[in-house]
């Protein structure tokens, strides 16, 4: 199917949401969510069959139309993703999932990354007040970042996905993430240096 431009994204899930037309969702975004779940099984080194495949990619719909739709309304196009991205990140957490139940921990959670926050090095002070402003101050970085530099991080820290799984979400190769990731960096670094005078945020800040 061809890619929806957001005018076109925004018609298809009013027509999910608001008219029950659930099964254009299906038909726009299966081949996708099959080719995500079979290229994360891949990337995880696990083995699996066809019906492994169907089962995941059916659990895949039924959470998204699952509550009236909650996952698809959860959608934010402001994110920068687009709704295929939204539906691939979906997917790939459904099997990971998957994986953690079958007792593949080790597997499925060998590239997770800790969140942003916890790259400063805060140790028992955790729970101090110049801390938890510490780390609000990141947060409040993060929101001025692009969009697309916002995203990849979010992925990458707070979702866990290698940056390899990133590029495939939101399909741009991996040495482009990498740059995005690098840069994304610089211009928090940037954000909180130009803003904040916190020592130890600065030297902590990776």
């Amino acid at each position: 199917m061809k890619r929806l431009s957001p005018e076109e994204e925004r018609q298809l899930l009013h027509e999910c949401i608001v008219c029950g037309r659930k099964d254009k969702v299906i038909q726009q975004y299966w081949n996708l969510v099959h080719y995500t779940v079979r290229k994360t099984l891949t990337i995880k080194d696990v083995p699996f069959t066809e019906d492994d495949i169907g089962d995941l990619r059916n659990e895949v719909f039924v959470k998204l139309f699952d509550k009236g739709c909650r996952r698809l309304r959860q959608y934010r196009e402001e994110l920068g993703h687009g709704l295929a991205g939204w539906i691939a990140l979906i997917a790939n957490r459904t099997v990971l999932n998957y994986l953690r139940k079958k007792g593949f921990n080790s597997l499925s959670r060998k590239n997770t990354r800790v969140p942003i926050e916890e790259i400063l090095d805060l140790k028992n002070e955790k729970n101090s007040l110049e801390v938890m402003e510490e780390r609000r101050l990141i947060q409040d970085a993060m929101e001025k970042l692009p969009s697309r530099d916002r995203l990849v991080l979010k992925l990458h820290y707070y979702h866990g996905l290698s940056l390899p799984e990133v590029a495939f979400l939101i399909h741009t190769s991996v040495g482009a993430v990498y740059t995005i990731k690098s840069r994304a960096i610089e211009r928090l670094r940037a954000q909180i240096n130009g803003n904040y005078t916190s020592e130890r945020l600065r030297k902590n800040i990776v």
